[in-house]
């Protein structure tokens, strides 16, 4: 089994090139349906080439499970959460969203008088058209009240941060990301937050991805709102 976040290194038969794909799917659809998805680019990497051109149902291959950048949800399903990603930085986050809401959904069903912790995905790509999972990010703010979603597109932005204030939730922005967005997202706590009896759990946790140069830029702003055990951050190169 494996946690949100992690990916697994993918061995071909064949290819002597060891594949490294971030796991977009949940660990309850590996355990009750028995498969696991990747979001795998397509290009001229030689796993990348085999997966696009060469596979089919029934081939062999090796999966190993790795990386320690995971989101635990009984270690993290009281507090508040912010994800941060930049461009294909979505792919190990698209699980961490799946299995939080999901969970949340199961523990209201189980317990009517449960209130799910907020959860904060801010993600930014080139083009709307480099937003993945979009449709489904969207439709699943517009479904769950405690998930708020900030998109954007870069591209023409000449490297310059959004203004404060500018962004609208749930919709295509321009620009990169406001500043102040993100500080309000780390310093911002939900209802149930405010009602537990638990100061630490009003502080929220970071789950940061993306591209070094975005993941250098914000991380000492992220440092300034939360404290550094709250911080998880990985690099795409």
């Amino acid at each position: 089994m494996f946690m949100p976040g992690q990916w697994v290194d993918f061995h071909i038969p064949g290819v002597s090139v060891v594949g490294g794909f971030s796991i977009c799917s949940t660990p309850q659809q590996l355990q009750h349906d028995g498969y696991v998805e990747l979001c795998v680019k397509k290009s001229n990497h030689p796993p990348a080439k085999w997966l696009h051109e060469s596979a089919a149902a029934g081939n062999e291959i090796q999966l190993q499970i790795g990386g320690d950048f995971a989101y635990d949800h009984e270690q993290l399903k009281n507090v508040p959460v912010v994800l941060m990603a930049g461009g294909v930085g979505i792919t190990p986050l698209i699980s961490m969203v799946r299995t939080r809401l999901s969970m949340q959904e199961s523990e209201q069903r189980h317990n009517s008088s449960s209130i799910p912790h907020s959860t904060t995905l801010i993600y930014s790509a080139k083009t709307a058209e480099d937003l993945l999972y979009r449709e489904e990010l969207q439709a699943l703010a517009q479904s769950h009240p405690s998930f708020a979603l900030y998109l954007s597109a870069t591209k023409g932005s000449g490297g310059m941060h959004a203004p404060d204030g500018s962004w609208k939730p749930n919709e295509i922005n321009a620009g990169r990301v406001p500043l102040q967005l993100l500080r309000d997202a780390l310093s911002a706590t939900s209802t149930s937050d405010a009602l537990s009896s638990s100061s630490s759990s009003s502080v929220p946790h970071l789950f940061l991805c993306g591209p070094p140069v975005m993941v250098d830029e914000l991380l000492p702003l992220a440092q300034q709102c939360v404290p550094n055990e709250n911080v998880h951050k990985e690099s795409w190169w």
